[in-house]
């Protein structure tokens, strides 16, 4: 009987705090809600939280600036998972919009050159790529790692093919504005974070995937079909306001 008292305790004291913290976290909202076009206030608001119901808040309201899933998941992830590593699905793969180009390794380009002289010889090679993912929020510029075979033709011609797999290091690391790679926009967004969502970098690799890239074409070819743009809320309405009038 007396164990079950102490457990009751125990169970109305955590039922008390997380009342709290609720209202908590549900003023704390309201308030930001409230001064929503003011950026500086509602960043000051975020600051002045305590750790816990910052970490929460925070999160909420980067999350808020993605329509889409992904970018959300990576925010809870960096702030709930404490450095974990994360594997990409395929379809996250394909999600994250990838641009990605043999024709962007220089040693690549250099052994298609030296396969021409043995045309129809296959070569095998293994490059690290810098890509970049068009769905914002996820994994901007990463690495792809390869590995495959080159076979050339001797006549400008060549087909490679094999395997890829992401990776990268997420987190909001800030960068030069002018060498960085970053957009203005997307420098200022990643220093905020920086400054305000707490959370622990980690990495990202994915599964293994099939691909292939010839001579004609401006990307590789696979799974994931060709890159299509998918930005933020912020950046959608920046591309908005610079349509022309009609």
């Amino acid at each position: 009987m007396l164990e079950w008292a102490r457990r009751q305790v125990r169970r109305g004291v955590k039922q008390g705090l997380d009342l709290i913290t609720n209202v908590a976290y549900d003023a704390a909202m309201a308030e930001i809600q409230r001064v929503r076009h003011d950026v500086e206030r509602m960043l000051r608001i975020i600051s002045a939280l305590p750790d816990d119901l910052k970490r929460r808040v925070a999160s909420e309201v980067f999350a808020a600036f993605f329509g889409h899933y992904l970018p959300k998941k990576l925010i809870h992830h960096y702030v709930y998972a404490y450095g974990a590593k994360m594997e990409l699905s395929k379809q996250e793969m394909i999600d994250c919009n990838p641009y990605i180009s043999l024709l962007y390794s220089k040693p690549f380009v250099a052994l298609v050159v030296e396969a021409g002289k043995r045309p129809g010889v296959p070569v095998p090679f293994e490059f690290p790529l810098k890509a970049g993912a068009l769905t914002n929020g996820t994994l901007g510029q990463f690495t792809v790692k390869t590995k495959g075979m080159l076979v050339a033709d001797g006549k400008g011609g060549w087909v490679g093919s094999g395997t890829m797999t992401f990776f990268d290091v997420w987190d909001f690391d800030p960068k030069d504005w002018t060498t960085g790679g970053r957009s203005f926009q997307g420098e200022v967004k990643t220093r905020v974070a920086n400054a305000l969502l707490p959370g622990t970098g980690f990495e990202v690799a994915s599964v293994e995937t099939k691909f292939s890239q010839t001579q004609n074409d401006e990307t590789v070819t696979w799974v994931g079909g060709v890159p299509q743009g998918e930005p933020d809320r912020i950046a959608a309405l920046d591309i908005e306001l610079k349509k022309p009038d009609k």
